[in-house]
């Protein structure tokens, strides 16, 4: 059996991937949702809405989009309000509503070992169909 921060890692990886390709266009480039940077998916990083220590939201699609190094670790506060009015606009208000509340969720080991699994085993799946 894997060790619980082995599978964190090997989620991360496979999520993180995915949701750059998934965003890039027919060059292999996206655009940072914060500031409209165009960057190449390999050097993007893959943002969170709500921060990737919540466990419940971690790698769920709807809170995973590419940005650029600079909004997502430089500019937080910048990056928290237009970040906030992309999902807004992308997925409507109550997906905010829906995402701040699944943050409140405590996770256990074992639900956060068994969301790591399944994130690994769908998004590995996912980035094959890309």
């Amino acid at each position: 059996m894997k060790k619980l921060s082995t599978l964190v890692h090997d989620a991360d990886r496979a999520t993180s991937e995915y949701i750059r390709m998934k965003y890039s266009d027919f060059a292999g480039n996206v655009t940072c949702i914060t500031c409209g940077k165009y960057l190449p998916w390999k050097d993007a990083h893959c943002a969170h809405y709500i921060e990737r220590g919540r466990i419940e939201t971690r790698w769920l699609e709807e809170n995973l989009h590419p940005a650029c190094s600079g909004c997502n670790v430089f500019m937080k506060e910048r990056h928290k309000r237009r970040y906030t009015l992309f999902i807004i606009d992308t997925y409507g208000r109550e997906k905010v509503k829906e995402l701040e509340a699944l943050e409140k969720i405590v996770v256990s080991p074992s639900r956060k070992r068994q969301l790591a699994e399944e994130a690994i085993e769908y998004y590995r799946e996912a980035v094959k169909t890309l």
